[in-house]
């Protein structure tokens, strides 16, 4: 098992799997390009982890709205989670899979602005982590 500091190294156990599935040249793309969510309630919500645990690194999750208990039946939340933003919640569970890959996000539709590449002035709620391998 590669050392967790190993970013290279996990990454390539953790995608192992994939190996035969998806041709080398794809994984790496789908390693760097950058993925918004727009929406992280029942749809967008269920990609999200298939996402990360096929090996996207690089994902903005934006939803405005908040987990309400009628929601539990179809989205993946829990009680304690009514109130909290539905893209601050996963945006905290991920990196338990993926220590390397923390996504942004932001309590925001999806339009240009929140879209956009981050630059220095983009008021997005980002989360710390490592830049994108080349």
């Amino acid at each position: 098992m590669p050392h967790p500091d190993d970013h290279d190294g996990f990454y390539a156990e953790l995608t192992s799997r994939n190996r035969g599935l998806i041709a080398p040249e794809l994984q790496a793309r789908l390693r760097r390009t950058r993925i918004v969510v727009a929406g992280c309630g029942s749809t967008g919500g269920a990609v999200l982890m298939p996402l990360l645990r096929t090996g996207a690194e690089r994902m903005l999750l934006l939803d405005p709205g908040e987990y309400e208990l009628n929601h539990l039946n179809r989205q993946d939340a829990t009680p304690a989670e009514p109130g909290r933003n539905k893209a601050a919640v996963p945006a905290e569970r991920l990196p338990a899979v993926n220590p390397h890959a923390p996504p942004g996000a932001a309590e925001a539709r999806a339009h240009t602005e929140t879209t956009a590449a981050p630059s220095p002035s983009r008021a997005l709620r980002r989360q710390p982590g490592p830049a994108a391998p080349h």
